[in-house]
């Protein structure tokens, strides 16, 4: 069994991670057909509009963008690239990068200030408090045709979709654009230094209960071999194991 574990080097990393899985859980949950499954896509639904209005989430996007326009613009003087690819990917960039600055407000304003989702917000939080005695209307909403339900989730979350897309392919640039390199565990121990990237990933062939910890600072990066216990808790696999990563970005 292979598998890749991701550790952010900087916290604009850490938050792309936090929002590209959360956009993937809200919009799994409302492709489902079951009251249940839409009841629970509120928490995504919140916790996007929570993380999107903290930060500099704007400032970094742009920026980024930026970087990636003026990348592939070095790429035209390469004699083996196609230059209708790079034109229509580049315009891709350059449509994500115009809606990013010329978003009037904050991003999440028009969810934010719906009446019925900050209702159900104040109470989603609360242990059982959103019964029908307490949120009535909510109940009302899940309780009507699937097609009508799974219309306004999809509606809400096209208000967040170009920055889901953004993340979405600043995040596959980064991961694409890098090389793996082989490695190995001394005694479940790993250190890396100099540390030149922002994201780590980390391919393991193992036991599915094996995962690396990953302590990192501005300097270095120590890895260790871990494993969940069967009550779930973690112990250190002290052994010499083959595995490889790659510094992206």
């Amino acid at each position: 069994m292979t598998r890749i574990f991701e550790q952010p080097l900087n916290e604009k990393l850490r938050n792309y991670l936090r929002l590209e899985q959360t956009f993937s859980r809200y919009f799994q949950l409302i492709r489902q057909s079951d009251v249940a499954c839409h009841y629970a896509a509120f928490a995504p639904l919140f916790e996007l509009l929570e993380m999107i209005d903290l930060g500099e989430l704007r400032a970094d996007l742009h920026s980024d963008l930026d970087k990636q326009i003026a990348v592939l613009d070095n790429f035209r003087r390469s004699p083996d690239i196609d230059l209708d690819k790079l034109q229509k990917f580049r315009e891709q960039l350059q449509k994500l990068h115009h809606w990013i600055v010329s978003y009037p407000g904050k991003f999440c304003a028009k969810l934010k200030d719906q009446e019925f989702l900050h209702a159900v917000k104040n109470r989603y939080s609360l242990p059982g408090g959103t019964v029908a005695c307490d949120l009535p209307r909510l109940h009302v909403f899940l309780n009507q045709d699937v097609k009508l339900r799974q219309q306004q989730f999809e509606a809400w979350g096209n208000e967040l979709r170009v920055i889901r897309t953004t993340i979405d392919v600043l995040l596959r640039l980064m991961r694409e654009n890098s090389h793996w390199r082989d490695a190995s565990f001394d005694e479940g121990y790993f250190q890396l230094e100099p540390v030149q990237g922002q994201l780590l990933r980390i391919r393991i062939e193992h036991d599915a209960r094996h995962f690396p910890e990953v302590s990192s600072g501005r300097q270095r990066c120590v890895i260790r071999l871990a494993e969940v216990t069967d009550t779930y808790g973690v112990q250190y696999v002290k052994a010499a194991h083959p595995f490889t990563y790659a510094l992206c970005g």
